[in-house]
């Protein structure tokens, strides 16, 4: 960037440039991430469109997400600890401000160390599926009345459309 900062570009595919249910889920992921300001949650630095293309632009997180860090062994308690301490919080906050995430799992959660110590550091990614508390999930949103998400970390409630905590709290568990 203009300020020397390693930053990630996040772009709608090319073959969803005119899937107008793409476009609201990207759409959506930005408005909501630029509501939301806490140290758990990927910060929004840009939203734009160039010649089409939906684009994000977010710090870049060194560290990559929690589904790849898992292939290298268990964490230990304290790193354990910490990250669901960090997610607890994260989860807490959305909740606070009636979003329920929908899509909590290894792959939307990024995971960093600080320069001068074993603290991990988490960011909560993707909320192009979330939702307002205690509403029905918009029809557009899925693909043929099917529920989206990813069905390892899907709570059971959620076959019903009614977005709530729980879902989380569940994915979260």
């Amino acid at each position: 960037t203009a300020f020397n900062r390693k930053v990630a570009i996040k772009i709608i595919r090319s073959d969803l440039v005119h899937d107008t249910i793409a476009r609201k889920r990207f759409l959506r992921e930005a408005e909501v991430s630029a509501h939301l300001k806490h140290e758990h949650i990927l910060p929004l630095f840009e939203f734009g469109e160039e010649q089409g293309r939906l684009f994000m632009v977010t710090p870049y997180i060194e560290g990559g997400t929690l589904a790849r860090r898992l292939q290298s062994g268990p964490f230990s308690l304290v790193e354990t600890h910490q990250l669901f301490t960090a997610l607890v919080q994260a989860i807490a906050y959305i909740h606070k401000r009636g979003v329920i995430h929908r899509d909590l799992k290894p792959n939307n959660i990024l995971l960093d160390k600080a320069e001068d110590s074993e603290q991990i550091y988490v960011r909560l990614i993707d909320f192009g599926i979330a939702s307002l508390q205690g509403k029905a999930v918009n029809p557009q949103m899925t693909i043929g009345g099917q529920e989206m998400g990813t069905i390892a970390y899907l709570a059971p409630e959620r076959l019903d459309g009614i977005a709530a905590p729980s879902n989380d709290i569940y994915s979260l568990g």
